[in-house]
């Protein structure tokens, strides 16, 4: 959806369905949703469920609430009610938020075309040899294959599907215009009906991929639902307020880190290895991506939730990591229990002493150590220091010691440590992703190239004081 849309007609409470008012529903281009109706419908309560006629269809608005209006006395009583819903339904009238109804969801991706490294359009010119001049062209339109995989743990098919639309012959006063669209777009498909959120963990999954891949927060449109009766599909828009923003805009194929071809030829197994990775990594992958998926903010925020999710990424990548042997450890927790057996804080040394989780500084190095190694030098210049650094800003932001950070990281540094930080995270999913070593250096080279150069140069600065 790129554009506002207007349903003019009836509205009523979903369980009083007698009493109709008339009214305009408007949703904006980032899915929010407004009604206005030329009566009193909801009051101060918010409502579950309210439905309506629009447009020749059905329609349900899902946990609507008063925002404003007014009543007038006059020569005529008049009321009005504006309401803002959390949810729209255009298509179906629900009995719950929840009814499990849908079989299907389409989506739109940015980036999902080009990421998908295939297409049916080719266009081939011929040139009069004799004076170089344009002669004839000549456009092939043929759809891809759908590429299918199961999303086993999910009891769901996810399909990556095409369309082309082409417009007619139009004529213009600078001449004749006729143009070709291709589309790559995401389904996803329950076993059994599902309620229209139960696709969501699928779709988000693939966003990340996508926003991986091509190094920016990519966001998804376009929702379609479809309930499948006697083999005919209705369908229904879904529409809801959500964060990230869709830009149209041209996409450059050599700043993508590896295209869907990369991951191999068996598209059912590269994509369940990331459905895999993402449920073993959880919230960590959340609090990496959200980083492009919401606007700028100060770079200490990055530095935190970014080491954060590098610990996360590290306890569940390195599950059995340690400080000390665990025979030694437990020796030491026996010995300490001896000797406090008799103090009334016997239960507070016992659970200090029972952590045996590495620091912080070397598990990020046990992290780093999961890339190409080539590729993590020329990103980070030296390792030990990256992750001496990213420890001691975690540790001051934490404690929101501002002087602990600027005294123990070069300024410079400190605006240049979370771009690599990130990339380094990045290269872990890569790595994890079976993603070759060549692409890894490549994309230090090409597309982390700059801040990696900058951020080396300052290593190497504080090496020599």
């Amino acid at each position: 959806m790129t554009d506002t849309v207007r349903y003019v007609g009836k509205w009523w409470l979903a369980d009083k369905a007698d009493n109709r008012v008339g009214g305009v529903l408007e949703i904006s281009s980032d899915g929010t949703a407004h009604l206005e109706v030329v009566d009193e419908l909801v009051g101060e309560q918010t409502v579950e469920l309210i439905h309506g006629h629009a447009a020749g269809k059905m329609i349900t608005l899902v946990n609507s609430f008063r925002t404003g209006g007014n009543v007038t006395f006059g020569q005529a009583f008049t009321a009005t009610e504006k309401l803002r819903s959390s949810l729209v339904f255009i298509g179906v009238h629900l009995t719950s938020e929840m009814d499990k109804i849908f079989n299907y969801i389409e989506v739109e991706i940015s980036c999902l075309t080009s990421f998908a490294s295939r297409s049916g359009l080719e266009y081939a010119t011929t040139i009069d040899r004799e004076n170089g001049h344009f002669k004839n062209a000549q456009v092939t339109v043929e759809i891809p294959e759908t590429l299918v995989a199961r999303a086993t743990a999910r009891q769901q098919q996810v399909e990556i599907y095409w369309t082309t639309k082409s417009s007619s012959f139009g004529n213009f006063t600078y001449g004749r215009d006729i143009s070709f669209t291709e589309t790559a777009k995401l389904r996803v498909r329950a076993d059994s009906p599902s309620s229209w959120n139960e696709f969501d963990k699928v779709i988000g999954s693939v966003q990340n991929l996508v926003t991986l891949a091509s190094q920016q927060g990519c966001a998804v449109r376009s929702r379609k639902l479809a309930i499948t009766q006697e083999g005919r599909a209705a369908s229904v828009e879904l529409y809801f307020s959500k964060a990230d923003t869709w830009t149209d805009a041209k996409t450059e194929r050599h700043r993508f880190l590896f295209h869907l071809p990369d991951l191999g030829a068996d598209y059912d197994s590269a994509l369940n290895r990331w459905f895999s990775l993402g449920e073993e990594i959880g919230i960590a992958l959340d609090a990496l991506f959200s980083l492009d998926y919401t606007p700028t903010v100060y770079y200490q925020n990055e530095l935190f939730n970014l080491a954060s999710a590098a610990e996360g990424f590290h306890a569940k990548l390195f599950p059995e990591s340690t400080a000390h042997d665990p025979e030694m450890r437990s020796e030491i927790v026996r010995a300490a229990m001896q000797a406090f057996s008799e103090h009334p804080e016997k239960s507070w040394v016992k659970g200090r002493l029972s952590d045996n989780r590495p620091g912080l500084k070397k598990r990020l190095l046990e992290l780093a150590a999961l890339p190409d190694r080539e590729a993590v030098e020329n990103l980070l210049g030296s390792i030990d220091t990256w992750a001496k650094w990213l420890r001691d800003a975690r540790n001051a932001i934490g404690h929101m010691d501002t002087g602990e950070l600027e005294k123990k990281i070069p300024e410079d540094a400190r605006y240049r440590l979370s771009y690599v930080t990130k990339a380094l995270l990045h290269l872990v999913l890569l790595q994890k992703l079976g993603i070759s070593s060549e692409l890894q250096s490549r994309a230090v080279a090409d597309i982390y190239g700059y801040s990696a150069r900058e951020f080396r140069k300052v290593v190497a600065e504080a090496a020599q004081r």
